[in-house]
This record gives C-alpha cells, structure tokens and sequence, in this order.
C-alpha cells in the first residue's frame, strides 16, 4: 500500500517561511545576501534566500511594518504683493518756465499761435494750437561777447538783486562791468510776455537807450516796458550795449 503521495513544493517549506516572517521583522538579523551563484549547488533545502523573504512579505502585505513617510511638500512662495500704483512725484518747473499757447511743427519747434510757418526750420504749421511749456524766446548779446539765452527773465545792472519768491518767474541775474558807476546796481530789466520780449529801465538816474535800425535813438521811461525785436540794440551806459537776435 502506498503511504501517501510524494508532494512537490514550488516555494520555501513552511517552517522556513515562518522563519522567514520572524526574521523580516529584525532587519538587524538579516545578513549580508550571499552569492545565489556559488549557493545554486549548495542548497540544503532549507536555508532562505532573500528573495524569498521579499516575496513573503510581499504576500503578506508588509504586516507589521512601518510604511515610509509621505514626502513633505515644498512650502509654497507667498504671492508677490500687487505693484500698486505709488504717488508720481513730478519735477519742479525750471526757473522761468511757462505754460504759452503755441503751434508746433513736425520738428517740435513751439512756435506763436499766429504763425502758419515755423520760424526755426520754415516747416509748415499744420495741428492746432496748444498750451506747451515756453521755449527759449531768442537771447542777447554783451559788448563784452557774453550770450544770454531768454528762457526766463533778466536782470541785468552793476550788481542786480530781485525781490521775486516764485520760482516760476525768478529772474537771470546778469552783472556788468561799470567803472564810471553809470549804470545802476539794477538798471534794466528784460521781460518775457507771452511771445514777447520786452525792456524796462528800473528807475535808473542815467537811463537806458534803445537803438533800432532806422530810426532814432529812444530814451526809455523809469518802469515802461518797451517791445523789442531782433537786431534792437540797448544801451545801458558806460560803453556797455547788447544787441537782441534770433527772436520769433
């Protein structure tokens, strides 16, 4: 009779699987995986490999064993605070700046509103006029070769002072020689109206003559303006004049 059916086992035994359970929980009894190569023809039957751990715990999902933390998230940045709009801050006006109605050509010459050329490059006047900051209105020019440009304006003597506190409408104070003291500490006054030069003795005791080609000599009166034009010449006294040019 026959005693039982000889039984083929595919895996590990089952004391060796026990054992292999007991040992997956010590990692420090675990040793060093040997060579499956050199073990190939020295297996006993009952040593355990340790693959074969690995499959068993993969069967038995790992029960016992601690799963490896969630990797923490990366703190996200905070959000960038929205560029508000901040206060403008606008520069001061220059000295002698003005806001004047004007017509400007395509080379951006300001120009009188009056003007259907430009006075500087001759282009035509085509837009509309409107309010732009003043340009330089001409300048003049010293006996002794000193330019003034007329950007604001002047006040010119042996040593010239202003009582003007706005900065908009503060004067360019121009000192000349006078060793005969005929002109004035603050003998003369050139002012910007509008598109307009103008010359205002100011209450001089010798006075302030102006020349214009083809007519006679003109005494100013103390505190009355008088509107020059280019090539006009004024003469303040003790050998000092300047001449006006390039006025629009």
């Amino acid at each position: 009779m026959i005693a039982g059916v000889p039984r083929e086992w595919t895996g590990a035994t089952p004391a060796a699987a026990a054992r292999a359970f007991d040992v997956a929980h010590e990692p420090s009894a675990i040793a060093p995986a040997p060579n499956l190569a050199a073990e190939a023809d020295d297996h006993d039957g009952h040593t355990v490999f340790s693959s074969v751990i690995a499959d068993l715990r993969a069967q038995v999902g790992g029960a016992g064993v601690p799963p490896l933390p969630a990797p923490t998230p990366a703190p996200e940045a905070p959000p960038a605070p929205p560029a508000g709009a901040g206060p403008i801050f606008s520069p001061p006006p220059a000295p002698g700046s003005q806001q004047i109605l004007a017509r400007v050509c395509r080379e951006e010459h300001a120009n009188p509103a009056s003007r259907d050329t430009c006075g500087r490059c001759g282009a035509p006047l085509d837009g509309d006029a409107h309010l732009v900051t003043r340009p330089s209105l001409g300048r003049f020019t010293l006996s002794n070769g000193q330019v003034v440009e007329l950007d604001r304006p002047v006040v010119l003597g042996r040593r010239p002072r202003t009582t003007r506190a706005q900065s908009n409408d503060l004067p360019r104070l121009v000192a000349v020689p006078s060793p005969e003291q005929d002109i004035s500490r603050s003998h003369v006054e050139i002012q910007l109206e509008g598109w307009h030069v103008l010359v205002c003795d100011l209450n001089t005791t010798n006075g302030t003559t102006v020349l214009r080609p083809g007519q006679p000599p003109r005494r100013l009166h103390p505190g009355e303006p008088m509107m020059v034009a280019s090539h006009d010449v004024v003469d303040v006294g003790d050998g000092v004049t300047f001449v006006f040019e390039g006025l629009l």
